[in-house]
């Protein structure tokens, strides 16, 4: 049963390279063996995305992407504070579906009370909706542990710095050489 599906790398085209190789880090993979086994990427240490697996057992410690093709990858592997973010987040999905569906069904006991001729009919389905709308307002009104909300939005934080530093790469790459050296000389005060 291991490794039955192997290969399953997040890009097809590059057998070996885990989900975002730029980043250094720890991913879940499994061999021929029945347990997964956590292995590091070391990107910034090898600087190529061909080489990176480093296992330290290993004599040579880094390994070659081609040879991790027969592992099947599973993932990486979460900090505490990413699973905490994971966990805020999953939270906040659920509790706003459980608000939408109780919101949509406050929205139907209404419609069907229109056309009800029945005072006993019209009055439950009244009720039915007051209770739904409340349902919604309750749960709306609940908050995620504040370990797992502030672990959440550290972690918006980071992708919101990481999405800035992404961007001023980009603009400094296209500016003329001229223009980044006179920007280095405002910045660094001091001459080229």
């Amino acid at each position: 049963m291991p490794n039955d599906t192997a290969p399953a790398w997040p890009d097809m085209t590059r057998p070996g390279v885990p989900l975002n190789p730029e980043r250094d880090g720890w991913h879940w993979l499994q061999g021929t063996a029945e347990t997964p086994a956590a292995l590091e990427w070391r990107f910034s240490a090898v600087g190529r995305p061909e080489r990176g697996w480093y296992l330290h057992r290993a004599q040579h410690g880094v390994i070659y992407a081609q040879e991790m093709t027969l592992w099947r990858y599973l993932g990486p592997c979460l900090t505490p504070s990413e699973v905490a973010a994971h966990t805020a987040a999953a939270w906040l999905a659920a509790r706003e579906a459980c608000a939408v569906w109780h919101e949509e069904e406050e929205a139907a006991a209404r419609s069907k009370i229109v056309g009800e001729t029945s005072r006993i009919i019209r009055a439950s389905l009244t009720t039915d909706a007051v209770m739904h709308k409340w349902y919604a307002t309750q749960l709306r009104a609940l908050t995620p542990p504040a370990d797992a909300m502030a672990a959440l939005e550290e972690m918006l934080e980071q992708a919101r710095r990481e999405e800035r530093e992404a961007c001023m790469r980009l603009w400094a790459a296209q500016q003329p050489p001229f223009a980044r050296r006179v920007e280095w000389a405002i910045n660094t005060e001091g001459a080229p």
